[in-house]
């Protein structure tokens, strides 16, 4: 048995009838497979009503399993630092009283959490709109009329004889 994070890396030998005769492969976690990891991990803990799993689950792209078990320990230690209580994680449940966690102490908590897939290639896109981005107004606006206006009504520049500069 062994486990490995970059398989284009292992010696083809290794690959041999043999030797290591069946791979598993575990894909990196999407926005779904992220939802149901966060209902286990929290499953024993005392989430306050404002937590989204579901949003947690948007927000933490290229977590892998054990980043969100962090994650989702870092806000139960915010939570103690806020209050006092005894953490609650993974089946551990103690003298907790009334202390909950909330989504603000998952919030500070996900921050200490470096996502170990960002450093690697995957193809899950965030759902993002223009909305989403605060402030950076004139950059969109700059934006919107030489990239996105080029593209959306290439014809109509072309009808007036107005060339599209750069390459698109």
């Amino acid at each position: 048995i062994a486990a490995t994070n970059r398989a284009d890396g292992l010696d083809s030998a290794l690959r041999r009838p043999g030797r290591f005769d069946l791979e598993i492969e575990i894909p990196i976690p999407d926005e779904k497979a992220r939802l149901d990891i966060f209902r286990v991990k929290t499953r024993n803990m005392p989430l306050s009503p404002d937590v989204s799993l579901a949003k947690l689950a948007e927000d933490s792209h290229g977590f892998s399993g054990s980043d969100i078990f962090l994650a989702c320990k870092n806000a139960g230690i915010e939570c103690l630092t806020r209050d006092a209580g005894i953490i609650c994680v993974d089946n551990v449940i103690d003298d907790v009283g009334n202390w909950q966690i909330t989504m603000d102490d998952f919030r500070r908590g996900m921050r200490n959490v470096s996502p170990s897939l960002g450093r690697e290639f995957f193809t899950e896109t965030p759902n993002i709109a223009w909305s989403d981005v605060a402030g950076l107004d004139d950059l969109k606006h700059k934006i919107e009329q030489q990239v996105v206006n080029m593209i959306r009504y290439k014809k109509d520049f072309e009808n007036y004889g107005i060339e599209l500069s750069g390459k698109l």
